[in-house]
């Protein structure tokens, strides 16, 4: 280990080091040191000058006016609901307007979240989230009003529930789980103890990381090991994550990539920096086969940049300043190389979103089931 030791700390040795052996030499040394401090507190000044902001969604030119086609379609459905002749149809539409909210209104705020970038105002931001859930558990509240006309105990004058009035219930049952996810992961506590929040809301999670459809159930496990990822130990949010070189799922490509760079972000807090960068390396190299556009691809692979230099931040401020300058150093030489080549023009610095928080479970009843042009692609 000695040997190790002297030959990673040697500047003549280190430049001929490609860095994947460095990150691998560095990953054995750090058997050896003390775990990285989970609940250590983030560099504030980690983004510098950086300005990173998400991928533009397909047809929209900001967010802002991809928010206001959001509201402006739970509106229409909203209406077509006081308008709809019976309590199904009610109820399609209302469930409609709340899988939207949830997987589009409240999508911006999830990825920004998840991918640490600073955004002015963060704390109205919250503010925002929390009101979009409130209308959005507004609205589950009341479809299940309606849900209670149709499903009547099975008795001579009662027939039982139909298959749509089951159906819309076992929806309206996943968009609650999904609800509860949303908002213990964005919104804080009034007493501060979100992880308590996140384990409850990961739990009711459990009921649907094995449903049927690919994509629900790739989205529950995503966001159970975002919330477990809250948990001072971050053990369960590993064991339910999929490897990191593991192909991604085609039916839910986005919340696959997701879900591997919250796995290296996690063996960085487990197991050291060095470790998750190896790992961050592997990701990159696949995520030029797992993303059919260019686009797309170019933002995977500077979201898995980002991270790599949030990483080696984190890496630099932790080691000792006196006893591993030379570490620091070639941390220093990672990061400026890592901001000249992605983040220099801020223009192009855009990262990777999930497009929907949650997949579009509702779709409304009738000939205004296909969404409208600009609607993201699925995760």
């Amino acid at each position: 280990m000695d040997a190790h030791r002297g030959l990673l700390a040697n500047p003549a040795w280190r430049c001929n080091l490609t860095v994947v052996t460095w990150a691998f030499a560095s990953a054995c040394l750090a058997v050896t040191q003390t775990e990285v401090d989970h609940g250590a507190p983030e560099n504030q000044a980690k983004n510098g000058t950086l300005e990173v902001h998400l991928a533009t969604l397909p047809g929209f030119a900001d967010d802002a006016a991809f928010l206001e086609s959001v509201a402006s379609r739970v509106a229409e459905l909203q209406q077509q609901a006081g308008e709809a002749s019976d309590a199904a149809l009610k109820c399609g539409f209302i469930l409609a307007a709340a899988t939207l909210i949830l997987a589009e209104q409240l999508e911006p705020p999830c990825s920004q979240k998840f991918l640490q970038l600073d955004i002015p105002h963060q704390g109205d931001n919250a503010v925002v989230a929390a009101r979009a859930l409130d209308r959005a558990d507004a609205l589950l509240v009341e479809a299940e009003t309606f849900l209670r006309t149709e499903q009547k105990d099975s008795t001579d004058e009662n027939p039982p529930p139909t298959d749509q009035a089951k159906d819309l219930s076992r929806i309206a049952v996943t968009l609650k789980a999904f609800a509860q996810a949303l908002r213990a992961y964005l919104v804080t506590e009034a007493d501060g103890d979100s992880s308590r929040a996140a384990r409850r809301a990961a739990s009711g999670l459990s009921v649907i990381v094995e449903d049927d459809n690919p994509q629900i159930a790739a989205a529950a496990a995503f966001w159970q090991a975002c919330l477990r990822a809250m948990e001072p130990d971050p053990t369960p949010a590993l064991d339910i994550l999929d490897r990191a070189i593991v192909d991604l799922p085609t039916d839910a490509p986005r919340f696959g990539f997701f879900s591997r760079l919250l796995r290296c972000r996690l063996v960085a807090a487990r197991g050291g920096p060095p470790a998750a960068l190896a790992l961050l390396m592997q990701v990159e190299e696949r995520a030029n086969g797992w993303f059919k556009t260019e686009p797309d691809r170019t933002s995977a692979l500077r979201s898995c940049a980002w991270l790599r230099l949030r990483t080696l931040n984190d890496w630099h401020d932790r080691l000792d300043l006196n006893s591993q300058t030379d570490e620091r150093a070639w941390c220093r030489s990672r990061i400026d190389t890592l901001r000249a080549e992605q983040f220099s023009d801020s223009s192009k610095a855009t990262v990777l979103r999930l497009n929907q928080a949650i997949p579009i479970i509702a779709r409304p009843p009738g000939p205004i089931a296909t969404p409208p042009d600009g609607t993201p692609a699925p995760p």
